[in-house]
């Protein structure tokens, strides 16, 4: 499966037309976007660019395989600060529990679940609690 280092090498190349620009871009040497490239290239079985005397032209393979490598380093960027948004506490999941003995208990130790008291709950005491999703 194409790494999303190739994917992001091939992106490079398309947006600046230059293995060097690409190169700098990435803050890698060329030889080691041309090896990424190489690996893609095997990956998909077909050139993703044209070496010419003066440069490379990037193939239809190429634009096509850029185009869908674009949306999965969005996705990536997205699923990393999901994740970084969970462990700083905000994003995640809250839940919300209601308990139908009298005693009080909940309400009086989370009363911020008051606010969130659903109907069918009205009778019951209600208690808030912050699950963690560890893995």
């Amino acid at each position: 499966m194409a790494t999303l280092r190739a994917l992001e090498c091939l992106v490079a190349l398309v947006d600046t037309g230059s293995v060097t620009k690409a190169a700098v871009a990435l803050h890698m040497s060329q030889p080691a976007l041309s090896h990424q490239i190489a690996s893609l290239e095997r990956e998909l079985g077909t050139p993703v660019v044209e070496r010419l005397s003066r440069g490379v032209r990037v193939t239809a393979a190429g634009l096509a395989a850029a185009a869908e490598g674009r949306v999965a380093l969005r996705a990536a960027e997205r699923a990393v600060q999901a994740g970084r948004d969970v462990a700083a506490g905000g994003a995640g999941r809250l839940r919300l529990a209601c308990r139908g003995d009298d005693d009080g208990v909940a309400s009086r130790s989370h009363p911020e679940a008051m606010a969130f008291r659903p109907a069918r709950c009205a009778a019951g005491t209600h208690g808030v609690h912050q699950q963690r999703q560890d893995g």
